[in-house]
């Protein structure tokens, strides 16, 4: 059965799960319905400004530190953040217009997710953005340590790839 408990709220409030929920999408019509759940949701958030900021605040980081069902993946996702970033900073020393390219997507396609909900999968379409940019990270520092001759060992065709 479902409780609040063990299953998220918007599960136990969503039409397909909630016969009360079902009866007053039918009563008041579609439209209706939704204007007044974003009324409710207005006045809440007016009402609780201080818990809104800390829920998108949590949303934000759930975003970019996901908690995923295998560890492995958790571990994953939440190394794979801050290489991105770093990779980013690598790009933007190569070339800003290419850096801002990849960051937009980035920057921009989860805002409502810091708004209204975060779930693992809203992530995938900028995984790949990211496993790009992680690269370069990676990239960025065999090249530094090769420079810097880190415990690398000479190799001058990976010298002349890197010039």
């Amino acid at each position: 059965p479902l409780t609040t408990s063990n299953v998220p709220f918007l599960l136990i409030h969503h039409p397909f799960f909630s016969r009360s929920e079902a009866e007053k999408v039918r009563d008041l019509g579609e439209v209706r319905y939704n204007q007044q759940l974003r009324n409710e949701a207005v006045a809440w958030i007016r009402t609780h400004p201080a818990r809104f900021a800390k829920l998108c605040a949590l949303r934000v980081w759930y975003t970019w530190m996901p908690l995923a069902p295998e560890a492995v993946r958790q571990i994953f996702l939440r190394i794979l953040t801050p290489f991105s970033v770093f990779g980013l900073i690598v790009i933007a020393r190569w070339r800003l217009r290419s850096a801002l390219l990849l960051a937009a997507p980035l920057v921009l396609y989860p805002l409502p997710q810091y708004l209204l909900e975060v779930h693992l999968r809203y992530r995938y379409p900028v995984n790949f953005i990211m496993l790009v940019t992680a690269s370069a990270a990676i990239f960025g520092a065999v090249t530094w340590a090769r420079q810097n001759r880190l415990g690398f060992a000479p190799n001058e065709k990976a010298d002349q790839l890197t010039r």
